[in-house]
């Protein structure tokens, strides 16, 4: 039998009647295809599985960041908590001192000028005897309550007692007897220390 012969009986044995495969080569098709199907959807599981995993990779990365935000936007407010409390407390303090400086300078107010209903009433007789007192110090009388020292203003003190003369006759009629007799005294007075001091005249 030659080599073409035997090439055809071997043909003719893998085919049935019908033209189709037989069973061992079917089988072994069916096998191959089988090994195929399984093999791409182990691929295709591994492919969503990577899939998958890259997708919860980015779940997870998302997810931290939220946090990472949420755990700013707290630290934030957290901070912006402390500051409005410091602020608040610096205000708080401020204010109580500014209250202590102020009731402070109302009692030393107080002290320097008294209120109307404890001072006393201007006299007019004090009035001309702070006149008076006023001459003799320019008078060197008195010695100089500033300084200490006598001073010599004559032309001063001579104004300031003719103020004096001029009051009381301004005033004629309207004063006691008391009142005018004091005035008369001091005019005089005045006067004669006024001529002595600058040698008008001689003791």
């Amino acid at each position: 039998m030659s080599d073409d012969e035997k090439i055809r009986v071997d043909d003719k044995r893998k085919f049935d009647k019908d033209g189709n495969l037989k069973n061992e080569e079917s089988s072994d098709l069916k096998d191959k295809n089988s090994r195929k199907g399984q093999k791409g959807k182990t691929d295709s599981k591994k492919d969503e599985s990577v899939t998958a995993g890259a997708k919860k990779e980015g779940q997870k990365a998302k997810q931290n960041k939220e946090t990472g935000k949420e755990k700013a936007g707290e630290e934030k407010k957290t901070v912006s908590k402390k500051d409005e409390k410091s602020r608040i407390e610096k205000e708080k303090v401020e204010a109580k001192d500014k209250n202590e400086k102020d009731r402070r300078e109302e009692k030393a107010e107080e002290k320097r000028v008294p209120p109307e209903a404890e001072r006393e009433p201007v006299d007019f007789i004090q009035f001309v005897l702070s006149l008076y007192t006023s001459a003799m110090i320019n008078l060197g009388e008195v010695p100089d309550p500033a300084s200490g020292k006598k001073l010599e203003n004559y032309d001063v003190a001579k104004e300031l007692i003719d103020i004096i003369a001029m009051l009381r006759d301004k005033t004629k009629g309207n004063l006691a007897d008391e009142e005018s007799k004091t005035l008369d005294e001091l005019i005089f007075q005045g006067r004669m220390i006024y001529l002595k001091v600058t040698g008008r005249i001689k003791t």
